[in-house]
């Protein structure tokens, strides 16, 4: 396929092109939760590549590189997760869904 210059998006594309960057921080906070996951149970030169990618999501996320450097250095996925808690604004975090005791029962009627 050839690259054409200047191509404009089509408005489907925008929206989308949009949406993504809407939800970039969350796309980000989602894919940090998961880098740290892995790192918990990643050994050797995997677990210096999941330090790439965690460095690099926490780049896009605004954090300062000499605290991704001091997060990288320490190799602590406990001390990172809960620097993750601490740091990422609390409105990227998807909706809490309610649990058992707070949901209301649905109402439902027998005929």
């Amino acid at each position: 396929m050839k690259y054409i210059k200047n191509m404009e998006h089509t408005p489907y594309q925008k929206e989308i092109i949009k949406r993504y960057y809407n939800n970039r921080e969350n796309i980000m906070t989602q894919k940090l939760s998961e880098l740290i996951t892995e790192l918990y149970l990643a050994e050797g030169k995997k677990r210096q590549r999941i330090w790439k990618r965690i460095s690099a999501a926490l780049s896009n996320l605004g954090i300062t590189p000499d605290k991704i450097e001091q997060m990288v250095n320490t190799d602590n996925p406990v001390q990172l997760a809960e620097f993750v808690n601490r740091v990422v604004p609390q409105h990227t975090v998807p909706p809490r869904f309610p649990t058992r005791n707070e949901a209301t029962p649905p109402n439902f009627t027998t005929q």
